[in-house]
């Protein structure tokens, strides 16, 4: 189960410069430049065993207006680059 495999998953995930596309006047396609970080225990690693994940790249992201406003209708990431690695520790200093 998914929630299982990350449940001690720390994430940050930040996304910069959308590039915007009208493409009527209630939908839109938007490309948002990404970089994110994922920390996990040794009890739940990312594929290979790694405990840490920098990843770059692009959200391709389409939205929809609709009465109540500007909603996300779809999402998929691509990935430039990942840098991962196991470490030892938790983030803020604890230890696992």
């Amino acid at each position: 189960m998914v929630s299982a495999s990350v449940a001690d998953q720390v994430s940050v995930h930040h996304g910069h410069m959308p590039d915007i596309e009208f493409t009527s006047d209630t939908t839109a396609k938007v490309v948002w430049a990404m970089e994110d970080r994922l920390y996990r225990s040794p009890g739940h690693p990312l594929g290979g065993g790694a405990t840490w994940l920098h990843g770059f790249g692009h959200y391709h992201e389409t939205y929809v207006k609709l009465d109540v406003g500007w909603r996300l209708q779809s999402s998929r990431l691509t990935r430039l680059r990942v840098e991962s690695a196991t470490v030892i520790g938790q983030p803020g200093g604890g230890v696992a």
